[in-house]
């Protein structure tokens, strides 16, 4: 076997690997109700947050003052509602903050979440992840039905053969295992997993408490400079 494909399988069987560890844990998280018995608890703070905030799936300029990082599935029910506080927040607060989505897709629970995922990197490399990505979640309940091809061409993609053959190249599974790996190591206790410039929150944060903490961080950032 060649180096690469070496590389390939390696990628590949650390993505399972990682989904498997913590499939029990979310699996908990998505049965339940996200709401905690003793309210909301206060976000901690990630030092080293930036290191974990690379990825080429983004949504806004990366040159505002505050990053939104989420580790999303694409058929989490709790991922959808994130998603439409922070188009709503996008709205209110226009370039306050750039989302940087990286995939953590739970295929035990989620029989489509993977390919969503991966169909979602190929039209990033076409610069059409956020339309993709918005579409994905419109249709959440009905995923699998239309084909990731057909999707793209509705968000726009262009080199729709490109696209096709994007989602059978072993690379992008190699994107996902980093991004797996990535929320491992955050001690991923369910999707979303949300940091606001570092900022984690312990589940699905509070619509009013996440808004607050964009526009507190914004308003510090234009202070400093």
């Amino acid at each position: 076997m060649t180096i690469k494909g070496l590389v390939e399988g390696f990628a590949t069987t650390t993505l399972a690997i990682c989904a498997v560890v913590v499939t029990a844990i979310v699996v908990r998280r998505e049965l339940v109700s996200p709401a905690d018995p003793r309210g909301p608890r206060a976000p901690v703070q990630v030092r080293d947050w930036r290191r974990y905030a690379v990825s080429d799936e983004h949504i806004g300029s990366l040159n505002a003052p505050v990053t939104v990082l989420v580790f999303s599935d694409f058929e989490c029910p709790f991922c959808k509602r994130l998603s439409n506080i922070l188009r709503s927040i996008q709205r209110t607060h226009p370039g306050d903050f750039a989302e940087i989505h990286r995939n953590f897709p739970i295929g035990a629970l989620h029989p489509h979440a993977w390919s969503a995922a991966a169909a979602a990197e190929c039209a990033a490399a076409q610069d059409r992840f956020a339309p993709y990505h918005d579409l994905l979640f419109q249709r959440q309940d009905s995923l699998g039905a239309v084909s990731w091809t057909r999707l793209a061409s509705l968000a726009g993609v262009h080199d729709l053969t490109a696209f096709s053959r994007c989602l059978k190249d072993q690379r992008v599974a190699g994107v996902l295992a980093r991004d797996s790996v990535a929320a491992e190591a955050l001690h991923i206790k369910g999707t979303p997993l949300v940091l606001v410039n570092g900022w984690l929150f312990d589940g699905l944060p509070p619509e009013q408490e996440l808004e607050d903490l964009i526009v507190r961080e914004a308003r510090s950032a234009a202070t400093v400079h």
